[in-house]
């Protein structure tokens, strides 16, 4: 199988009569000036070709990881419903990132292959407040 694009985002959406694919919010980046954080909605879109000798249907475990640390789970079936190109949309809600670092969210396909996108995670310096020279607080 060949994985044609692994992308995180806030949100995804498919026109009910196209069937077309739109991708909101693409992260680059999560970036906070203090951990932990939530991440509200994050969505991992994967679009895999296979061959007509490859698994018409597999299932696996899509893994969420901070860092070494594992945030999240959630079993997935994948159907390409006698097709060679199959669309999967994971959406996750309230995720907890303890430390800067990386998100990463992956799965394996049927050979042991790993599929995964990442995300750096930064922090942001906190802000100092500016104190003006003869100005008492």
């Amino acid at each position: 199988m060949i994985v044609q694009f692994a992308i995180l985002a806030q949100s995804v959406t498919v026109d009910r009569f196209s069937d077309r694919l739109s991708i909101f919010n693409v992260y680059e980046q999560v970036a906070a000036p203090n951990f932990p954080i939530f991440v509200p909605e994050l969505s991992f879109v994967v679009l895999l070709r296979r061959t007509a000798e490859e698994p018409n249907a597999f299932d696996t475990v899509i893994r969420i990881r901070n860092g070494e640390a594992v945030i999240g789970q959630a079993n997935m079936h994948v159907n390409f419903q006698g097709h060679l190109v199959h669309r999967s949309l994971s959406n996750f809600q309230g995720l907890p990132i303890f430390t800067p670092g990386e998100i990463e969210l992956s799965f394996n396909l049927p050979d042991g292959q790993p599929v995964s996108a990442r995300v750096p995670v930064l922090q942001l310096p906190t802000s100092v407040p500016m104190v003006q020279p003869g100005v008492r607080g």
